[in-house]
């Protein structure tokens, strides 16, 4: 289409159409945005007015519109849209409220957000599952708790199940107010549902480590290997952190063991955090054991410029330390590492 001229173009629309080839409102945003000057109201009108005269139908061409303006930023134009189709009784669809969602969510215009709400019963248009999940994800990103608690509400009556991402959204919502209580009880409802993903962990791990509650961060990691759910680069990052803070030793080599899975693809600068974590926690023989471990099972090759990285991160008392590991694992200090 970007190759022909207009009227060539609304030939092949009148053509398609005729052929009861949907035109839908992506397509025509498209055309407006491609053939039209957006800020010419009289050109944008007139190439409206074609559309529609070609067979699109009303709510498809006003949606496209829509959709034009959206991409291109003109709020105070799709406001403006939006208004003259209520008044021409251009009612505003599922389509309609899923462009206005993804427009104010990307802006992060609560308020806006929290009026399609009310304009979804306004005008009889039932909640989706792909609208009520791209709700739930906006209003998390927002952490408007009082407003998910809504749209999951609006699901329920229409019988529509959130999808795993949108249940994901959620939760992230909830670990950051650190409200753990209702993060369980969503926790409970997705598995009746779905079974989680590794993200769905990740986030419930991170909750209760931020929480430090051990008891509950194993039982976790028990029900995620009895569910055959692999932890993923993330979370191992994590998890290591959180037991290298403790100086747990044993915990943080039952992790290498998925460790060994991911290897190859794991660098030198994954385990940087983890080291400055036992070294800053003041665990310096924990963390000699834990790395010692490392280079037994092949997991790192020691060098070094490893040693030269963890002294320039870590704290200026424990250069003594890495110097004393380096020597016992044979490595002789550079220039860096004098400098460090």
């Amino acid at each position: 289409l970007g190759t022909l001229d207009v009227p060539t173009v609304m030939k092949h629309i009148g053509s398609m159409v005729s052929q009861k080839i949907t035109i839908n409102p992506i397509i025509v945003g498209y055309l407006f945005r491609n053939f039209c000057d957006l800020h010419d109201d009289e050109y944008v009108s007139n190439f409206l007015s074609e559309l529609i005269s070609r067979g699109v139908s009303y709510i498809n061409a006003y949606n496209g519109l829509l959709n034009a303006y959206a991409q291109n930023d003109l709020e105070t134009k799709l406001e403006t849209i939006i208004e003259y189709m209520i008044a021409s009784n251009i009612l505003p669809d599922i389509d309609t409220f899923t462009l206005l969602t993804d427009y104010y969510s990307e802006k992060r215009n609560n308020e806006k957000m929290k009026n399609i709400l009310g304009k979804l019963r306004k005008f009889g248009v039932s909640l989706t599952l792909s609208l009520g999940n791209r709700l739930l994800c906006a209003f998390s990103s927002m952490c408007d708790f009082k407003a998910l608690i809504t749209v999951l509400d609006e699901m329920n009556q229409f019988g529509i199940v959130p999808d795993v991402t949108a249940y994901n959204a959620v939760l992230e919502a909830l670990r950051l107010i650190k409200d753990l209580e209702k993060l369980e009880e969503l926790f409970a409802q997705l598995k009746e549902y779905h079974k989680p993903t590794v993200n769905t962990y990740t986030i419930l791990l991170k909750s209760y480590i931020e929480a430090e509650s051990i008891t509950r961060v194993e039982q976790l990691l028990a029900e995620m290997n009895a569910m055959g759910v692999k932890k993923n680069r993330h979370l191992l990052q994590t998890l290591l952190v959180f037991y290298a803070k403790q100086g747990k030793v044993k915990e943080c080599s039952r992790e290498i063991l998925d460790l060994e899975e991911l290897h190859p693809s794991i660098s030198f600068d994954f385990f940087i955090t983890i080291f400055k974590a036992f070294a800053e926690a003041k665990h310096f023989s924990e963390m000699s054991e834990f790395f010692k471990e490392l280079v037994n099972k092949n997991i790192i090759n020691p060098e070094v410029s490893m040693f030269n990285k963890m002294m320039l991160l870590s704290s200026s008392d424990n250069g003594v330390f890495f110097d004393d590991l380096m020597e016992g694992l044979g490595l002789k200090p550079d220039s860096h590492t004098i400098n460090s």
